[in-house]
């Protein structure tokens, strides 16, 4: 019998948004975190880095509405369930409904090797595929309910944790969002000069690229010293990061308009390279830390 060959999460995970990518269009919405971010059941942790993004797809793909998460055995123990090895000793309220298929996302663990030549012993991480099940697949378990935040015009939570990171930020009528790394400084639009559009309120539009320039200016080298001069590895870290940003701080995000460009430069390095996303979104999930990081930690208890 032929060796069963591992699971390549890594280019497994590349590979789908390579597929979902394909078809991008005008009119395509990044469904990232309309809530809090998917939640795991039982630890009540978000997922972070690469395995949020995945379930925020796959939910939006598959039209999950809870954001919870967890492995079959998990929610077989919060269902009362209990096993001796394969043996059940106690049935469980909950089990995984007949034919729903598992979503695979990164589980990174340690491991130690001596080197044979200096006789040194040496850590190295490793990634392996972990199943989960979202709680919209599972037969007699109701999710919480999901926190709702209710957008007007300003938001003091957001207005707060943004201010807390003190990046210099001036707006004008430009009518142009950037970030000057060699002058350390954001520049935005006016309030007034955001739009509704078909994805998101002008609100939402205000927070999600005010985030998404901040997430470029935590490359400089006060804050985490990031080597950006990829630019389409750079632009994705930006709009992972402020959906992330968008996410913890309960407000609806998608991605801006006029960053629909950059979705065909990303297909490039995307097959180029199976690490491209793994790595954006873990810079992205860094650039978010260090900006809670920021808060006084009333604030960053509240969020």
């Amino acid at each position: 019998m032929a060796k069963k060959q591992p699971i390549d999460i890594q280019q497994e995970i590349t590979d789908y948004f390579i597929k979902n990518l394909e078809n991008v269009t005008d009119g395509w919405e990044m469904p990232f975190f309309g809530g809090g971010g998917a939640t795991n059941v039982v630890t009540k942790k978000t997922y972070r880095g690469i395995n949020q993004i995945v379930l925020s797809f796959k939910a939006y793909e598959r039209g999950y509405k809870s954001d919870y998460w967890a492995t079959a055995n998990q929610f077989f123990a919060l269902g009362g369930g209990e096993r001796d090895g394969k043996k059940v000793l106690t049935p469980s309220k909950y089990h995984v409904r007949k034919g729903e298929k598992a979503t695979r996302v990164i589980l990174w663990k340690t491991f130690e090797k001596e080197n044979a030549e200096t006789g040194e012993t040496e850590t190295f991480p490793v990634s392996r595929a972990y199943p989960v099940f979202n709680a919209d697949q599972i037969e007699g378990y109701e999710p919480p309910v999901a926190k709702v935040v209710d957008n007007t015009v300003k938001h003091a939570h957001a207005d707060e944790f943004l201010a807390a990171l003190n990046i210099t930020t001036e707006h004008s009528s430009k009518g142009r969002a950037f970030y000057v790394p060699s002058k350390d400084f954001v520049h935005m639009p006016n309030r007034e000069n955001f739009r509704a559009t078909k994805t998101s309120t002008a609100t939402d539009a205000y927070y999600s690229t005010l985030a998404h320039e901040y997430v470029h200016a935590t490359m400089h080298k006060s804050r985490l010293d990031r080597d950006a001069k990829d630019y389409a590895k750079e632009e994705l870290v930006a709009e992972i990061g402020a959906a992330m940003v968008m996410g913890y701080l309960g407000l609806n995000n998608t991605v801006r308009d006029d960053h629909i460009k950059y979705v065909k430069s990303w297909l490039k390095h995307l097959k180029d390279d199976k690490k491209f996303i793994v790595q954006a979104a873990s810079k992205a999930q860094k650039a978010l830390d260090w900006m809670v990081e920021q808060q006084p930690e009333e604030l960053a208890q509240a969020a």
